[in-house]
């Protein structure tokens, strides 16, 4: 059985990741701007009611971001493992 990994293809893997979580997080920003001039004309429960769910959005988003880091961690981490392994086994020649 042949096992081969592509560390420039895990390299790239891991910095798309990072790549498309910086543009969520600016499309977002800007969603989050266009909402605040929508917001700062509502009152009462609307503006709440908007508050509460914002909020829940908000952590819902950071979990996210955190699943982006992570899977990009350890799609670096899965690459250097690889990578040393490979060095390892090469130097037993």
């Amino acid at each position: 059985m042949d096992f081969q990994v592509n560390y420039g293809a895990l390299d790239a893997a891991a910095a798309d990741i990072n790549t498309g979580a910086a543009n969520l997080q600016n499309c977002l920003d800007d969603l989050e701007q266009t909402l605040n001039q929508l917001r700062s004309s509502w009152e009462g429960q609307t503006q709440e009611a908007y508050d509460v769910a914002q909020r829940r959005w908000n952590e819902g988003l950071e979990g996210l971001k955190d699943v982006l880091r992570r899977t990009s961690s350890a799609v670096d981490s899965a690459r250097s493992n690889y990578q040393t392994t490979d060095q390892s086994n090469a130097a037993r020649f």
